[in-house]
């Protein structure tokens, strides 16, 4: 390597300096709200929309599991605040495991997945991001009897739940499950218009991929005071997509299926008479 000859008082001063110029950040939520974009894609409409699916699919994942009592998934959204609330009847979380979950990156049970089940989280950030960007972030966890509420905001849990641990509340009604109510923090995500109608879409597009009897109900609170409430239900797998692509079908629907419990398929194809349609792939 050439040496160079001689350095300037200036470079030596670099040198010496450029130790401290070397940062960390020591939080992974902070870094989430420095660089959304890097974690979520995008801010705004696309951003907010990968929040939502991030934290809905946590619960259809759920439902998907052998050993969960899931069964469904509620999924509310308002219009005007863009609040999302996502409700699973499923396994819940311990109280000492509650903050850990939503804020330390890489936690998730899906590092080691069980045959047969295909959950879709894999790396364990998704929902801390969403907590990240989120002005506030509120968890109830019923667990076998108990409730468990702990509050963040920014992606940090509120000074009211000392030594981050969660406050035990009453459960009357012997509820299991977990329950998700979040909001976006603006100064991040920045100006955000989806609508229920765009919520909706999304959830209806997600449950044909799920097990053939998982249900997802929708409450889409519009900005106008109108209600939209619908009951998704998978009852035909992918065949649903293709009901929507297809207006004159030539054939009967072909439907194949493969699962070997670590690789799953399923495939349905038709022949569209309207030539002008265009080939649709939906596997």
């Amino acid at each position: 390597m050439a040496k160079r000859t001689q350095l300037s008082q200036e470079m030596i001063d670099s040198i010496k300096s450029y130790a401290d110029e070397i940062k960390t950040i020591e939080l992974f939520v902070d870094s989430v709200r420095q660089n959304p974009g890097e974690y979520l894609s995008s801010i705004g409409n696309e951003g907010w929309m990968n929040c939502v699916r991030e934290v809905f699919q946590n619960g259809m994942d759920e439902m998907g599991r052998k050993n969960s009592p899931c069964n469904k998934v509620w999924l509310t959204y308002y219009e005007g605040s863009h609040r999302t609330i996502v409700e699973d009847n499923g396994r819940a979380l311990a109280p000492d495991i509650i903050c850990r979950v939503f804020t330390r990156e890489h936690t998730s049970v899906n590092f080691e997945k069980k045959t047969g089940e295909y959950p879709s989280g894999l790396h364990g950030v998704g929902s801390k991001c969403v907590n990240a960007v989120s002005s506030r972030f509120s968890v109830f966890s019923y667990f076998l009897g108990h409730c468990y509420h702990m509050e963040f905001s920014e992606g940090k849990p509120l000074k009211k739940f000392k030594n981050a641990k969660p406050i035990e509340l009453p459960n009357k009604d012997g509820r299991q499950g977990l329950v998700v109510d979040f909001e976006p923090d603006f100064s991040i995500m920045k100006e955000i218009t989806l609508t229920c109608e765009d919520i909706l879409r999304l959830a209806a597009n997600i449950v044909p991929l799920t097990r053939h009897g998982d249900t997802v109900e929708f409450t889409g609170y519009k900005a106008n005071g109108k209600v939209i409430h619908e009951l998704l239900v998978n009852n035909d797998g992918i065949l649903e997509y293709l009901v929507k692509k297809t207006d004159k079908p030539l054939i009967k629907p072909i439907i194949y299926s493969f699962d070997n419990g670590t690789m799953k398929a399923d495939v349905a194809l038709t022949w569209e008479a309207d030539l002008s349609a265009g080939p649709d792939i939906i596997t």
